[in-house]
């Protein structure tokens, strides 16, 4: 008697299917903030199962926000805020209350340019969102943001010397001639010093950037300030970029903050110079500031006009007094604090406040 034969089996998908993701989304934002997002509809199901194509929807969501749904078109207008932010769009395709996996826009940044004063602290991992990470050497050495040290870090490149721009957002200078940039940055050890210079431009280009602060090499360990001005020829949007350098096989080049305002106008006096910080004698809680007054105006014209000193502790006017340009000044400080004392010393004329100086 003859027995059972062979079993044969096929599975098939049954009812309606998950549509597969959309593909080539695009967006592009044009002057009045509208940004298009477009994609191509899928052509299949997860399961190669039934899908009504022709009642596609779509769900479209601006940074996990869903801003419309049961879209039918393979497009969308969002209207973008002005403020200034990096977006990014997901897209799902629905089939009934079947949803696709997400499609992910690329991430653009978008909004006004922001007003001066600019200062920005590299603490958390989104303080990059709005910087845009040039690699212009396009080796696998680039800045980057180091949560273990909580900065912008640049780590060294064992064969290639750095050529890598960490480049601001764009900064809106409307009534300055001069800028001032302020970084604080080091090296992360002694035997391997780090170098960076400070670059300023029309865009997020390095090749419409012009060099600011010149190649300058770090301390290390403890941040230092990198200071320095920039003349602005004309009202407009501006970026500011900082340019690693490093030779190849470093370590670290370390930023903590970046800080940009406006500077002085052109037609005042430039910082005092000689300046000695002299402490109370037998433990007195003074300071003797000594210093001489500058000669010439910040955009190099010889001073004729008395000059005006002030000096701050802690942001507290502790004294003033009046130079001929040249002459020397003295600024005593009858409540200094117990321990350090840091002094900053402002110039100024008819034209207003100039450079200053600091000293600790």
């Amino acid at each position: 008697e003859a027995g059972e034969g062979a079993i044969a089996s096929k599975s098939i998908y049954a009812g309606n299917d998950t549509p597969l993701p959309v593909t080539n989304l695009e967006v592009n934002i044009n002057d009045a903030g509208q940004a298009t997002l477009s994609w191509t509809a899928p052509t299949g199901g997860v399961n190669n199962g039934y899908i009504d194509f022709s009642s596609l929807t779509y769900t479209v969501q601006r940074l996990g926000e869903t801003i419309a749904s049961g879209v039918t078109e393979a497009s969308y207008v969002d209207q973008l805020p002005n403020e200034m932010n990096q977006y990014e769009w997901t897209v799902y395709a629905v089939f009934g209350d079947k949803v696709s996996q997400a499609a992910f826009s690329s991430k653009v940044i978008y909004g006004d340019a922001i007003a001066l004063p600019y200062e920005h602290t590299f603490n958390n991992a989104e303080c990059l969102n709005l910087y845009t990470i040039v690699n212009a050497n396009g080796d696998n050495s680039t800045w980057e943001y180091d949560n273990s040290r909580g900065a912008l870090l640049y780590a060294y490149s064992s064969s290639d010397n750095a050529d890598d721009y960490a480049i601001t957002p764009p900064l809106q200078i409307s009534n300055a001639t001069t800028i001032l940039v302020e970084v604080n940055a080091c090296s992360y050890m002694l035997q391997y010093p780090e170098t960076i210079e400070i670059t300023l431009g029309t865009s997020t280009d390095p090749a419409t950037h012009t060099v600011i602060l010149p190649a300058t090499q770090l301390d290390w360990d403890t941040p230092q300030v990198l200071r320095t001005y920039a003349t602005i020829d004309e009202p407009g949007n501006y970026y500011v970029g900082l340019h690693a350098l490093s030779e190849p096989d470093m370590y670290y080049t370390i930023v903590t903050d970046i800080k940009v305002s406006e500077g002085p106008n052109l037609n005042t006096p430039k910082a005092v110079q000689n300046v000695v910080a002299t402490p109370g004698a037998n433990g007195a809680l003074t300071a003797t500031l000594s210093f001489t007054a500058p000669t010439e105006s910040f955009n190099g014209d010889a001073l004729t006009e008395d000059i005006t000193v002030t000096a701050y502790r802690d942001d507290v006017v502790v004294g003033a007094t009046t130079c001929t340009p040249g002459g020397t000044g003295v600024i005593v400080d009858n409540n200094a604090a117990n321990g350090f004392n840091k002094y900053v010393l402002v110039t100024s004329n008819s034209a207003g406040d100039g450079e200053k100086y600091e000293i600790t």
